[in-house]
């Protein structure tokens, strides 16, 4: 069976180091706001050239966070592509926001700025997505404040605007993983505050989870040329499929496709788990709801997100997988 996904490889010495930092922390009895997490928060700070970065249990206790502090700036309408993960906007629902659905772009799946015929009003903010990696890098209108980015995907992608809040997910399919975790990353000095403030009682990230991090991210950058030519391998072995279009830059983080029919795809490779995006959103009765908050109907008008729903097909393409492998698919 060729997975979906697989953590990448640690070498002898950095296990050893990984279990050490495990070990430290245990005997400290430190599990939770310890050196390890602000060292890990810092060198992912410093990789992109933020000031600052607030570590979190989960990435979407970090959008969490950012919804309390849009709500103290006086926004209370936000609008999205639908074609992202619920967590993007669940959390803005909860809190009382009113949640308007995007397009997408059919070549870059990315969202299709909203202005359209009408200027955001003064309390609407806009959230696009960096999907699967490629990077949302349009400056809107009014420029960066009522603006953050969703970032979960595309930690290491060539970010150019690094003026706009942002959140990372470091969970176990992401290109740096923590098994779980999630981080804030703002110039603001205000907002880093408010968000450290919220933190001690809302979300720590362990220090545990921050060790295998800081594992990790030794063999960060190898792993992301790994993607990279694993990427091109299948683009390469596959030239018919509608790979998605990269306008700026990408950590590879998810590698897809649009295929004709994803159930034959599926039915002629058994042994090869593939991920269709995002067709899995459910309510707290497990019910397929759709996209967005409702059954869907709101979707009618974005023909472009449908299309890539019905055709869309990720690809296995963890750091270690042997490229070879990739010439045994039947497509």
């Amino acid at each position: 069976m060729i997975p979906y996904h697989k953590p990448p490889s640690l070498d002898d010495s950095t296990l050893h180091a990984f279990l050490s930092m495990v070990e430290d922390a245990v005997d400290s009895g430190r599990y939770t706001k310890g050196n390890l997490s602000t060292t890990l928060a810092e060198r992912i700070a410093q990789y992109h050239g933020y000031e600052h970065a607030i570590p979190f249990g989960q990435a979407t206790h970090a959008i969490a966070v950012l919804v309390r502090w849009y709500r103290k700036q006086r926004f209370r309408k936000m609008i999205v592509p639908a074609f992202t993960w619920p967590s993007t906007y669940v959390p803005f629902l909860w809190s009382g926001f009113e949640v308007r659905f995007c397009d997408i772009n059919r070549q870059t799946w990315l969202a299709e700025y909203p202005g359209g015929s009408r200027a955001l009003d003064i309390d609407e903010m806009f959230c696009p997505v960096d999907t699967f990696g490629s990077i949302y890098d349009e400056m809107p209108t009014r420029g960066w404040r009522d603006t953050w980015i969703d970032s979960a995907q595309s930690f290491g992608s060539p970010w150019k605007n690094v003026d706009m809040n942002r959140v990372v997910s470091l969970s176990s399919t992401k290109v740096l993983t923590s098994a779980e975790g999630g981080v804030l990353l703002t110039q603001d000095r205000e907002l880093a505050e408010f968000a450290k403030g919220i933190g001690r009682w809302y979300s720590r990230m362990s220090e545990f989870h921050a060790a295998l991090g800081l594992a990790h991210w030794e063999g960060f950058k190898d792993n992301l040329e790994k993607k990279r030519l694993i990427a091109e391998e299948y683009r390469k072995r596959f030239p018919q499929l509608q790979w998605q279009e990269i306008p700026v830059g990408t950590n590879h983080y998810a590698v897809a496709a649009l295929v004709d029919s994803p159930t034959d795809v599926r039915k002629n490779n058994p042994e090869w788990e593939f991920r269709d995006y995002y067709q899995s959103i459910v309510n707290e009765h497990d019910e397929f709801v759709g996209f967005g908050n409702g059954n869907g109907s709101h979707t009618r008008n974005l023909p472009n997100t449908n299309y890539v729903a019905r055709h869309i097909l990720a690809f296995p393409s963890w750091p270690d997988l042997e490229i070879e492998r990739i010439a045994e698919l039947k497509i």
